[in-house]
């Protein structure tokens, strides 16, 4: 016998509303300048996942004077704090550290690097930096929002510290996606202010640092993204979503 009305109605509904399910696309978003990861958007978007990819700071150069020479080390903390202070500072005969691979690489443009974290785990690298430096005096050049990580491993008399840079922010609304893609505490912290970031999404990061600014949140989906080349993170998106 043919259906009532309502019930037809009723399966419509139902047809629509999986249509609808069906139609939904993942969306993530990316806290860095889509031109420096392409190949990762384009596959993505091949997949069928949305992607939004914008840095949500700019830095700028802060005027800076260095106190007279009297520290053993200089130590980096980011390819920022590199580029700042040698546009500035010319190298001098000091021992040189990074806190790990990238910032490694933009130092050595520079001087020799005596010191280099060898992964994101910066309390590790914080720990291994410690026991070398010892107690010698350590010259930190650093951002205006710098977590100040290293430093607190020391005694105030061993740190000698120059803003030598700042971060502006330049997103205020991210949005609510599915994923999102956070790639330093400082983005991390920006995005945590943000009501509009969805709490429930998948949260991928590089390092330990960024994940404890999330924890501090209360984020527990949090995913760890494979180093190097952002192609791969291409996979571990797309299997987490």
């Amino acid at each position: 016998p043919p259906s009532s009305p309502g019930k037809q109605l009723k399966h419509r509904c139902c047809q629509i509303l999986s249509c609808n399910v069906s139609m939904h696309k993942k969306s993530v978003f990316i806290s860095r300048d889509s031109s420096t990861i392409l190949p990762c958007i384009h596959l993505l978007n091949q997949w069928g996942i949305d992607v939004t990819a914008q840095p949500l700071l700019r830095y700028e150069p802060v005027a800076f004077q260095c106190p007279p020479d009297t520290w053993d080390w200089v130590f980096f903390s980011s390819r920022n704090a590199v580029q700042f202070f040698f546009a500035k500072q010319a190298a001098g005969n000091f021992k040189y550290a990074a806190i790990g691979p990238a910032t490694y690489t933009e130092l050595a443009k520079y001087v020799n690097v005596s010191f280099a974290g060898k992964d994101y785990d910066t309390q590790k690298t914080a720990h291994e930096f410690a026991r070398l430096a010892e107690a010698s005096k350590i010259l930190f050049p650093c951002g205006n929002n710098s977590l100040r990580t290293v430093q607190k491993f020391f005694p105030a008399s061993q740190v000698i510290e120059v803003v030598c840079y700042e971060a502006i922010r330049l997103v205020t609304v991210i949005g609510a996606h599915d994923a999102y893609v956070v790639l330093s505490p400082e983005n991390a912290r920006l995005m945590m202010d943000d009501t509009s970031i969805n709490h429930q999404a998948v949260f991928f990061v590089l390092g330990e640092p960024t994940a404890e600014v999330l924890i501090g949140h209360d984020i527990s989906n949090i995913h760890f993204l494979p180093h190097g080349d952002s192609l791969a993170w291409a996979s571990s998106i797309q299997t987490s979503i």
